[in-house]
């Protein structure tokens, strides 16, 4: 089955001819075609076919093929070719700009790849074999984008990856034990975009996270101070913490410092007693909470003051594993959550109340009591309904059934002790 190995381009190619590239795999020379290779001022656009299930190791030669007609390669995407090995020959394209192994199978890459000078993107996303990047990367001074969303089995960062002063774009930064892999590599960068900051547990005093500045147990004092240093940009749009041991969340996550978040993920913070200020973010749509096993109350601080309307863009709001919370403090009847549609509540068995939600068409409780039955049984615009996992009898089902005449779906498993459906239930319009 054919397959396209690797693809190059660059915009400024003018004329077209065809030759024959070699491609030395597994020691063997394949010829492949190639077509539509336009040079001119030095640049062309290459593309290669290949017709091999699996590409063990990338070489090309001869060298008098690559002087001659790859001498001003800008770029080559070797994206979702199956390959398992880069050559160290790869410095010899000294020209090349953007590097794409994104979805390949490569654990290492060769300490060669340095060499590319002038490389701006190398594009890793989804190599999940990866386990360590080339040790020298930062010699690589004019890189502006590496992208490593994905690389899961990578434990750590190369030394000096703060030396690349140009970059831009670093989905995923891991602290180390080391001296050039704190948080002090993340000094002078200016970066955009997605960082995923793994590791902080490695963090020895709240003074790195201070001198990082994104505007041997780790405590929950030290972590709540790693945590309040590392204060985002105001324009960031989503946000993702998960393992935090503080306990308390830090004081820039709230509208004055997080006017533009739309979404909040927070996951494993099970030392903190209270949610953060949240009610007043005037853009927030998704709210995803999991894993708090300390906080009891969802009170008025969740709410924020000096508004009549909180949460007035919420369209999503999970909540999983909250063992201890026993009481959710309505804001108003009327004014708190008017956007929102779909509420999902999951291994909160304490929990024996929930506020008015005026348009909330999906439902979604898991492993609750009956009790929170009680309280949605006051929804009246529900779309659909899904109860799992209950161990109690169902009070308050029946009523629930019979105030929403919009009901289209209507899913209940793991439940044992359910026995009968109300035969009212069949003049729905489910």
């Amino acid at each position: 089955m054919e397959r396209s190995l690797c693809s190059v381009w660059d915009p400024m190619g003018n004329a077209k001819v065809s030759q024959l590239l070699f491609l030395y795999v597994e020691k063997l020379v394949w010829k492949a075609s190639v077509y539509h290779l336009e040079y001119g001022l030095g640049m062309f656009n290459v593309s290669v076919h290949y017709h091999e299930q699996d590409v063990q190791v990338f070489n090309i030669k001869p060298y008098y093929l690559l002087k001659k007609s790859f001498r001003y390669l800008r770029v080559l995407d070797l994206s979702g070719s199956g390959l398992k090995k880069l050559h160290e020959s790869i410095s010899s394209f000294i020209f090349l700009r953007y590097l794409d192994l994104s979805n390949t199978q490569v654990e290492t890459l060769p300490e060669e790849v340095c060499y590319l000078f002038n490389l701006q993107v190398m594009n890793l996303s989804c190599c999940y074999n990866l386990i360590k990047l080339p040790s020298h990367i930062g010699k690589m001074f004019k890189l502006k984008h590496l992208i490593i969303t994905g690389c899961e089995r990578l434990t750590k960062m190369p030394a000096s990856i703060g030396n690349l002063k140009y970059l831009r774009t670093l989905s995923m930064f891991i602290v180390g034990e080391g001296i050039d892999e704190s948080l002090r590599e993340l000094q002078i960068l200016n970066l955009g975009g997605e960082l995923d900051i793994r590791h902080l547990e490695n963090v020895k005093d709240a003074t790195e996270a201070m001198t990082a500045n994104m505007n041997n147990d780790f405590d929950g004092t030290l972590g709540s101070e790693v945590l309040n240093y590392l204060r985002p940009h105001e324009n960031l749009k989503k946000l993702f913490v998960k393992g935090y041991r503080g306990n308390c969340f830090p004081g820039w996550m709230n509208v004055h410092k997080l006017p533009n978040l739309t979404e909040l993920v927070l996951i494993a913070c099970r030392r903190c007693e209270h949610l953060p200020t949240l009610g007043q973010l005037p853009f927030l749509k998704v709210l995803y909470l999991q894993g708090m096993d300390a906080v009891k109350i969802i009170g008025k601080v969740f709410y924020g003051s000096g508004s009549v309307t909180t949460f007035s863009s919420l369209k999503e709001l999970t909540l999983i594993d909250f063992p201890n919370l026993k009481f959710w403090w309505p804001f108003n009847q009327r004014e708190g959550f008017p956007s929102l549609v779909k509420l999902t509540a999951s291994k909160c068995l304490k929990l024996h109340n929930m506020p008015c939600f005026p348009l909330l068409k999906h439902l979604e409780l898991r492993s609750c009591n009956d009790w929170i039955l009680q309280s949605a049984s006051d929804l009246a615009s529900l779309t659909i309904i899904v109860i799992e996992e209950f161990k109690e009898q169902f009070v308050f089902l029946e009523k629930l059934l019979q105030n929403n005449a919009l009901l289209m779906s209507l899913t209940i498993g793991s439940c044992p002790k359910l026995r009968t459906i109300s035969p009212n239930l069949g003049s729905s319009t489910i």
